[in-house]
């Protein structure tokens, strides 16, 4: 019906309210789209002002209800329940029924392609040249396609070995 929604686009979740300048008559239910969370993509289960377990959008991740920017844009970092008191700059989501602590950050977790996470948790291009995946910066575990890894130097004393794609 007119005034009324009953789908909404991402980021927001259908709700029973008043839309504003419109009178409800015949006792007619209307539905209006409350926004998620901020970053959050999907709040359907957890609905308006919270989100979804999996539902940020790219560049955020998931903890405790919310979603918090990542340390990069190009990584996922959806926290993990054991994981959720470990971070030293928290802030305070007073807007909740009880407040809620989150960090104003979270640590990448897994990057794209060609990136490695870096010791504090963020994505940054591969040290190794043609790597395609490296779970360190400067250790490749798969190269691009059409290159092949190789070791290139080390030490019998423990150094560490030189790959090249």
């Amino acid at each position: 019906s007119e005034g009324s929604c009953l789908e909404c686009e991402a980021g927001f979740v259908p709700e029973e309210g008043e839309v504003p300048g419109v009178k409800i008559v015949d006792s007619v239910v209307k539905w209006i789209c409350s926004p998620c969370a901020p970053g959050c993509a999907t709040c359907h289960h957890a609905g308006a002002g919270k989100c979804d377990a999996g539902g940020c959008s790219p560049g955020y991740g998931f903890s405790q209800g919310f979603c918090i920017p990542c340390f990069s844009p190009l990584c996922s970092c959806d926290e993990d329940r054991e994981d959720s008191k470990s971070h030293a700059d928290l802030q305070v989501i007073s807007d909740a029924p009880t407040k809620v602590t989150l960090p104003a950050k979270l640590p990448c977790r897994g990057c794209p392609a060609t990136f490695g996470l870096d010791e504090e948790g963020d994505c940054l291009p591969c040290l190794v040249r043609g790597c395609k995946y490296c779970p360190a910066l400067d250790f490749c575990q798969e190269c691009a396609e059409g290159t092949t890894l190789r070791s290139v130097g080390s030490d019998g004393n423990g150094s560490r070995i030189v790959q090249e794609c």
